[in-house]
């Protein structure tokens, strides 16, 4: 992770490692999967979707720009370990992570559990949701909004839509493509404009489904 994170100069990657130093993958994955939690793959944590590979994870994270006390909304809480990076690096700020699938909200719950149980870090500053989280959040604002799994092309002026809603001035909103590079949405003092990174990547499908 560090040497892929070394080839951008974006932000700090020294804190986000540290991150996945302390919270540990292997409370966060499948009991089959312990012996493969530090390999940086993809692993599949059921009902057909996976916790993504850390070198992917990590660049998502340098993206985002985390910052302490910020709020942050989450779609797709899968194995809750995403979700509970954030929360350390915002330190006093908050997650919101909202997961459709009421198996994988029930094992992000549980897995948050045991790594709290076990380590000597304790997040407290996680909420998980079951359900759409639109139905949830109305007209919310956050600092920062991040979707773990991927749209097709043709959903990316929703996600825009999202932004211009629900992001707060100088915010940032990351979403990947089902195959392709990530979109990185900025509030620019009200003005929104968007980006793509060079690189791609391959995420499962975002099943929420919000766009109705």
């Amino acid at each position: 992770v560090r040497s892929y994170l070394k080839k951008f100069s974006n932000s700090d990657y020294n804190k986000i490692l540290a991150a996945m130093d302390k919270i540990d993958r292997r409370f966060f994955v499948l009991d089959d999967y312990k012996n493969l939690a530090y390999l940086d793959n993809a692993l599949s944590i059921g009902e057909g979707q996976t916790i993504s590979q850390p070198s992917a994870v990590a660049r998502m994270l340098q993206l985002l720009e985390l910052k302490s006390g910020i709020r942050v909304l989450e779609i797709g809480s899968g194995s809750g370990w995403n979700a509970s990076l954030i929360a350390f690096l915002v330190e006093e700020g908050s997650v919101e992570s909202y997961e459709i699938n009421m198996n994988l909200y029930e094992q992000a719950k549980k897995n948050l559990k045991e790594f709290n149980k076990n380590s000597e870090i304790k997040l407290v500053n996680i909420k998980f949701v079951y359900g759409n989280f639109l139905s949830f959040i109305k007209d919310e604002r956050f600092v920062r909004i991040v979707f773990t799994a991927g749209i097709k092309k043709n959903e990316e002026e929703k996600i825009i839509k999202i932004a211009e809603r629900n992001l707060n001035k100088n915010g940032i909103l990351l979403c990947p493509f089902r195959i392709g590079p990530l979109i990185i949405v900025k509030n620019d003092k009200g003005r929104i404009k968007k980006d793509y990174t060079q690189e791609e990547y391959s995420f499962v499908t975002l099943t929420f489904w919000l766009f109705t």
